[in-house]
């Protein structure tokens, strides 16, 4: 993207269901110079709400059914939003969170930049549907 630092990738983690143990997370963190992959790494969980009727089978999605194509389809879609606001933008995170609403699992894309209109840092957020296919909110509109 816009920027001489953008769209480099400075972290790259993922966080899954710990094989071993379905009430556990663990992590797994890529070494963006190396390409080496550590972990696994214990995952610290807390929750908003009623932490004891929490599953974490609840709040997982499987892989497979994500169409990476179709988010970065759903990014390039707003370059022409990006370019006419910004000056230097990056996609600076990428995440799979709950909506905090219906608890459905959805991808939040982070997007940091320079205001062509006066130099000034702002971010964006454009909201996807689990499977990456779906806008459900757009920031810049």
């Amino acid at each position: 993207y816009k920027g001489s630092k953008g769209g480099e990738m400075k972290t790259c983690d993922i966080k899954i269901q710990d094989p071993a143990d379905e009430k556990k997370a663990v992590g797994y963190r890529m070494d963006t110079k190396t390409g080496e992959i550590k972990g696994p790494i214990p995952v610290e969980i807390s929750v908003s709400g009623n932490a004891e009727a929490f599953r974490l089978s609840d709040s997982v999605y499987p892989a497979n059914g994500i169409d990476f194509a179709a988010i970065q389809s759903n990014i390039d879609a707003i370059k022409p939003q990006l370019d006419a606001k910004y000056s230097v933008y990056q996609v600076s995170g990428i995440r799979m969170d709950s909506n905090l609403r219906t608890g459905k699992p959805q991808f939040l894309v982070h997007i940091d930049g320079k205001l062509k209109a006066n130099d000034v840092k702002k971010s964006e957020m454009l909201t996807l549907s689990a499977d990456g296919k779906k806008v459900l909110g757009n920031s810049l509109k």
